[in-house]
């Protein structure tokens, strides 16, 4: 009998932690994940994780530890964007938004010490990423009137 009781005991305790955990995980109020979309409305509030590097004729992107920096950033229509890779291995920065069929920028393998740049006319968000190391290079260029 007392292993009757005991088991029942176990098993609703163990019924109320998966239903407490199940909860936990719907849970509403929870951080939405982040997306890959990117908004291109600028307003004069910075989006959190933003540079605001509006005003400069050419801006520097650093390709470094596997790394971009600064990740994601604002600028004005006309500016240069220069990658510079400070690594020893090649990257090769491409654009997530498509002309057709091919990205809009590919700047192939840019070797050590190489840079690649870029000037974009048109306002809009624009994600890319390291082909070689896509998983953990990526940034997004939001291109303000």
């Amino acid at each position: 009998m007392k292993n009757i009781i005991l088991a029942a005991l176990v098993s609703g305790l163990l019924a109320l932690a998966g239903l407490s955990l199940f909860f936990w995980y719907l849970n509403p109020s929870a951080p939405e994940p982040e997306t890959d979309r990117v908004s291109a409305e600028i307003t004069d509030e910075v989006p959190v994780g933003y540079f605001d590097l509006r005003g400069n004729r050419e801006v520097l992107i650093s390709l470094q530890e596997f790394d971009i920096n600064p990740e994601k950033i604002i600028i004005d229509r006309g500016t240069k964007i220069i990658w510079k890779n400070s690594d020893r291995v090649f990257h090769r920065v491409v654009s997530d938004t498509l002309v057709g069929d091919k990205p809009l920028f590919d700047s192939q393998n840019i070797k050590s010490g190489n840079s690649f740049e870029i000037t974009l006319a048109e306002a809009g968000g624009f994600p890319y990423r390291c082909a070689a190391h896509p998983d953990t290079m990526k940034g997004v260029i939001i291109v303000d009137e």
